[in-house]
């Protein structure tokens, strides 16, 4: 009976220690805002730090939603959307951009509106959508391609055509590099977005379904998470090396990295979010895991309001975001553009 109970306290122990970090939570769910009569899959999401607004792509149910987090409520829905996969807000000019996946269309609307101002024809499968800050530019997955074209005008400037249909993106500013997972390859891309051309490939061998994507861009550490089999990658974006591997969870959709607190959090739609400690810029491990909801894998981390924004789509019941608080909370004041910065804080 002792042996029974002293291995029981054991287990809850690991169970404890698995959710904390360094003797803090990884992760605090602070609140929950239900998406009420949407069900279905959401989107990749987008975030207006100055108003506190949260715009969820809903993809079956071909709407958006904006929330506002002070209300904790929606304020605008647009409707008749054809799968929105992923969604930019791009503050300056007051402008969210849609792309959806079946139309083909990145739709451009002024703020409140629920009629388009514009729309750039990419003909298939528009997928993620990001802002350069550096170059003030936008690039749009869709295809075998990424579009550019700017915002000032929204004219599609030219594309750069890689191996295959674009998945996660993320952008090495200080190299004017765009990161690009091409699944049905089993690669990433580097995509030169100055003069527009793939400058690398990082050839993932056997690992496959590399849709989430991360980095680091102070250690230069490109962070790659595959489905088949389940595993975490890091590579030196310069070289294209591989520096570390790891075993996850599996289906994961979407993945950060907290510069702050060199952590990396994967959304995994079995309803669980993992999270790996970045040791130095070569070593990594498994830090915990935190309960989410199954279909929970989309996510958007803030990192000057220190939250994590998990999107959770489900088929039999409403949709919902969960909130999360990442250790240490908010760290500075919102800065101008949320989506696609880096982070040039020391690690």
């Amino acid at each position: 009976m002792k042996k029974k109970a002293v291995c029981l306290l054991f287990f809850l122990g690991l169970l404890a220690g698995a959710s904390q970090a360094g003797g803090k939570e990884l992760l605090k769910l602070q609140r929950t805002i239900p998406l009420e009569k949407i069900t279905g899959r959401l989107g990749h999401m987008a975030f207006d730090a100055e108003k506190e607004r949260l715009y969820v792509p809903a993809r079956d149910n071909n709407t958006l939603h904006v929330l506002d987090l002070k209300l904790g409520k929606s304020v605008f829905n647009l409707a008749g959307l054809i799968e929105p996969y992923d969604v930019l807000y791009h503050p300056l000019y007051r402008k969210f951009y849609v792309n959806e996946v079946k139309k083909g269309y990145c739709e451009v609307f002024y703020e409140g509106s629920v009629f388009p101002a514009t729309h750039l024809n990419f003909h298939y499968a528009a997928g993620r959508i990001l802002y350069d800050p550096k170059n003030r530019m936008i690039y749009a997955g869709y295809d075998d391609s990424i579009g550019v074209f700017d915002p000032t005008v929204d004219n599609l400037y030219g594309n750069v055509r890689i191996a295959g249909h674009p998945e996660g993106m993320a952008l090495e500013e200080e190299t004017d590099r765009l990161f690009v997972n091409i699944p049905s390859m089993n690669q990433v891309a580097a995509v030169d977005v100055k003069n527009r051309k793939v400058a690398l490939v990082i050839p993932l061998g056997e690992f496959k379904g590399n849709y989430a994507i991360a980095l680091d861009p102070v250690g230069r550490r490109l962070l790659v998470s595959c489905q088949n089999p389940a595993k975490f990658l890091a590579f030196d974006t310069t070289s294209g090396r591989q520096v570390a591997q790891l075993d996850t969870v599996g289906e994961v959709g979407d993945m950060a990295y907290d510069a702050a607190n060199r952590l990396i959090y994967l959304a995994s739609g079995q309803g669980v979010l993992q999270v790996i400690r970045q040791k130095d810029a070569d070593h990594y491990e498994i830090a915990g895991k935190v309960p989410s909801k199954k279909g929970g894998s989309a996510l958007y981390l803030h990192p000057d309001s220190g939250r994590l924004f998990v999107a959770v789509g489900r088929q039999k019941e409403p949709a919902e975001i969960q909130i999360f608080e990442v250790p240490g909370g908010a760290r500075a004041k919102p800065v101008a553009f949320s989506q696609g910065t880096a982070d040039k804080s020391k690690v």
